[in-house]
């Protein structure tokens, strides 16, 4: 039998956010969608994660010192692209660096909000309160010679749907003034089985 190729894979995350006003506790969506707090959040990023000698591809879509790719996503949301890894235990240490990336960053914005009285609050999930639902990707390498598109679907799709059932870590959520458990936070909004679209 001959030796298995080892496989590339990566994994990417979005982000929610919310802002906490001081006074009156108001709560304010869209933090990213305001040129001047993604400029700032994206500043952060590049002080603290971008070694001097590096340009940025844009100001807010980088490469960071662990290869990883910080970045506005389409959503008007932050997202992490984690390194190429051809280890499973590597790509959990480099979500988990991206988690720290994401957390250090957010700490660094809030020195610079709180003399405003607001407060940034990321969230890695994949629903917010308005029940808009966007993506966690797992990234494959397939060899162009490889299977089919159809086939690779009809492979990992009961994989993919049954995940969230030895892996998952569920989600609680409050329905009608209960709290309810789900096995997954996204599976009530996924309405495709492939698409195009992020």
């Amino acid at each position: 039998k001959m030796p298995e190729k080892p496989r590339i894979r990566g994994s990417e995350f979005e982000l929610g956010e919310t802002v906490y006003y001081q006074k009156g506790g108001l709560v304010k969506s869209g933090f990213f969608g305001t040129n001047e707090f993604t400029e700032l959040f994206f500043e952060k990023v590049r002080g603290l994660f971008l070694p001097a000698h590096l340009i940025p591809i844009q100001q807010q879509d980088m490469m960071i010192e662990n290869a990883a790719r910080v970045y506005l996503d389409t959503g008007k949301h932050p997202e992490y692209a984690t390194p190429e890894s051809d280890s499973s235990l590597d790509l959990l240490c480099d979500e988990r660096a991206g988690e720290r990336v994401m957390k250090d960053t957010t700490m660094a914005v809030n020195q610079d909000l709180l003399s405003q009285g607001m407060r940034l609050a990321l969230f890695k999930n994949n629903v917010d309160t308005k029940q808009n639902s966007w993506g966690y990707h797992l990234n494959y390498s397939f060899p162009r010679e490889g299977p089919s598109l159809s086939a690779i679907v009809n492979l990992l799709a009961p994989y993919l749907a049954t995940c969230q059932m030895f892996c998952g870590n569920g989600h609680l959520c409050v329905r009608g003034g209960y709290l309810s458990y789900s096995i997954s936070q996204r599976s009530p909004y996924i309405q495709t089985d492939i698409g195009g679209g992020t």
